[in-house]
């Protein structure tokens, strides 16, 4: 349109003779382009040179829909750490024992349901947050229609170790030993419940295998975590719960018929494992921290996890309760969770039951 004007106007102005519509105003209308363009730069020039570093980042987040820089991992300030379970469950207590033992001391928040899925979920859409993962349940439920979150959206960032799977009665439960526990599955098939911590879980997959090891047929009820099923054993709605091996004071009020392991543990001495009773169930929950894969830090956190593992104070603990050490982290870790998928998913089709 300013090029229109000019071109109309300029045989008045190469006779300086003003045309009728050639006033002042229309002049300056004519020419505000060119006086933006003079006044931008004048302003452009005024300005302190933007850092590269600055430049880069206002770059990168105008090429990526304008999201905002990933967060900088400070090693001063607490990790935050989501348990995936509820205050009392018996991994949540192992993730606030390891919280404990870091340098500050993490922020430890329960974030119950779905298997730790959840808290999984809310690593996945906030970089600076650290979720507990659990195995099995970390690969299977990625197979899962549920699944609150795709799989590529958090990524394992540090393997802390593994506890048995055990199965646990009520102090006062008529099930003296797992024959009786057994015997009573045989009477009624379907009529023996149990209890445990979530699908997918160590806990579920032990049932499982057990059922079929043992030629019965017990039921799964998932639940929040194993303080719950322990209160639903209490209040009579299961007759047992699928836990862990670890110390009896984890699990206030029960004892534990066989552990799933291939020897005795030291937090249970006197618990027998389900091969002394010629069953081949063998099954270990372990227990690890995740995080986005676009995460800032994830080394150091990793590292900082690792030292809070090996903090003497809380390997101590740690070992007193029955959890047993086992760090993974970088390459290491990638390569042990490419053989451990292989090996879950190919056993969970062996068990048709487990997606029931």
């Amino acid at each position: 349109m300013y090029a229109t004007w000019l071109t109309a106007l300029w045989p008045s102005i190469t006779r300086n003779r003003p045309p009728a519509l050639f006033t002042p105003p229309l002049l300056l209308f004519a020419l505000l382009p060119a006086l933006l363009f003079l006044s931008g730069t004048a302003v452009r020039a005024a300005m302190p040179p933007m850092p590269a570093a600055e430049g880069y980042a206002a770059d990168a987040a105008a090429d990526s829909g304008f999201e905002a820089p990933p967060l900088v991992f400070d090693p001063a300030k607490p990790l935050v750490l989501l348990s995936g379970a509820p205050e009392s469950d018996q991994l949540s207590q192992i993730v606030r024992l390891i919280g404990r033992g870091l340098t500050p001391p993490a922020e430890v928040r329960p974030t119950p349901g779905l298997t730790g899925a959840y808290a999984l979920r809310d690593a996945a859409a906030d970089p600076g947050l650290t979720a507990a993962l659990a195995l099995p349940a970390f690969i299977l439920m990625a197979d899962a229609p549920s699944f609150p979150y795709q799989s590529g959206d958090v990524t394992a960032l540090f393997l802390a170790g593994h506890v048995p799977a055990a199965l646990w009665v009520p102090q006062d439960s008529p099930f003296v030993s797992l024959p009786d526990f057994l015997a009573a599955a045989r009477q009624g098939e379907g009529q023996v419940i149990c209890a445990g911590p979530g699908r997918y879980s160590a806990a579920h997959l032990a049932l499982v295998i057990c059922n079929r090891e043992a030629g019965v047929l017990t039921l799964f009820l998932p639940v929040l975590g194993t303080a719950e099923a322990c209160a639903a054993a209490t209040q009579g709605r299961v007759q047992a719960v699928w836990a862990y091996a670890l110390a009896p004071e984890t699990l206030p009020g029960f004892r534990a018929l066989a552990v799933a392991s291939e020897s005795r543990v030291p937090a249970l001495p006197d618990t027998p494992t389900f091969s002394e009773y010629d069953l081949r169930v063998i099954l270990k929950a372990e227990l690890g921290f995740a995080a986005a894969p676009r995460a800032a830090g994830r080394e150091p956190k990793a590292r900082s996890l690792r030292l809070g593992l090996e903090n003497p104070a809380t390997a101590e603990e740690l070992r007193r309760l029955g959890f047993v050490p086992s760090p993974l982290e970088g390459k290491d870790l990638e390569r042990y969770l490419e053989r451990e998928s292989i090996r879950l998913r190919d056993m969970a089709g062996e068990y048709p039951r487990l997606k029931d």
